[in-house]
């Protein structure tokens, strides 16, 4: 793409080549719309339609965002992301035919963009969740006593019941996206880990790769019967290491900022508060 416009791609592969290099901290603020972007590449069929945007003035991007069907739309950290611009992905959203039941994204860029849409869609922006988004090059606290262990296939009825109940605790219900066939493929993929004490499950996190130098931490889970007693970083910490053992530069997380909690245990564990983030619904006006 060269000059001044916007384009939709259809080629994850040439998006993120359009998108250019980031050094190290911008390419984990994004590690979201890259994941995206991985897991299509890596479809030999790309039978998931995504809608890829970019646009630049010059040189400059000033919007780049991913969206996977039925899904929020995610922005990319790093564009200028003006009023303009804002304006510029709505209508090319509009002229796409697509709709939207939210934003994901840097806290500014992502308010901007939910004013512009909810007034041409007349649709109210609600705040579902603020975040804070983390990066570690270096893991400073030892897991407590206990195990990493990788869960299996024979783990699925336990998973399920605790995947459901992160859903519920994070957002107050079971999100659509939460489903028992999704959570069989996550297990299947080796990325769940329990922290086992005398046998016994008392946490869990899942870690995937996101980039060709990092990862992300998520899935952060512990009964509330279990919590307070440091099996939540034992497990984070754990897996941490485990990634960046493996070869990787850093890795990732997102922690409620409405939890001081969480927050307070990954900075221990060596992450490092990087940006704020925002996910916003789009919901129809009373």
């Amino acid at each position: 793409m060269t000059g001044s416009g916007w384009r939709i791609f259809d080629d994850p592969v040439r998006f993120l080549e359009a998108v250019g290099p980031m050094d190290l901290e911008q390419e984990a603020m994004n590690r979201l719309p890259l994941a995206i972007c991985r897991r299509l590449s890596e479809s030999p069929t790309h039978d998931e339609k995504a809608f890829l945007y970019l646009a630049r003035e010059g040189r400059v991007i000033t919007g780049a965002a991913v969206r996977m069907p039925g899904r929020n739309i995610v922005l990319l950290s790093g564009p200028r992301w003006g009023h303009v611009d804002c304006l510029m992905l709505r209508d090319a959203l509009i002229s796409a035919g697509v709709d939207l039941p939210g934003v994901f994204g840097p806290f500014e860029p992502a308010r901007s963009f939910s004013a512009v849409w909810c007034d041409l869609m007349e649709t109210v922006p609600v705040i579902r969740m603020q975040l804070g988004a983390y990066i570690l090059v270096e893991v400073r606290l030892a897991p407590g006593p206990g195990a990493l262990v990788q869960a299996t296939s024979s783990d699925a009825d336990f998973f399920w019941e605790w995947e459901k109940a992160f859903s519920i605790d994070c957002y107050g219900e079971l999100q659509p996206h939460f489903t028992r066939e999704a959570a069989e493929r996550l297990l299947a993929s080796g990325e769940v880990f329990f922290w086992v004490i005398d046998g016994e499950k008392v946490s869990m996190a899942s870690s995937n790769r996101t980039t060709e130098r990092g990862a992300v931490v998520y899935l952060v889970y512990t009964p509330p019967a279990l919590r307070g007693r440091g099996y939540a970083s034992s497990v984070v910490a754990a897996l941490t290491k485990r990634q960046l053992d493996s070869g990787l530069s850093y890795c990732t997380l997102f922690a409620d900022i409405a939890n001081p909690v969480s927050n307070s245990i990954y900075q221990r564990i060596g992450y490092e508060f990087s940006g704020r983030f925002t996910e916003i619904a789009f919901e129809n006006g009373v």
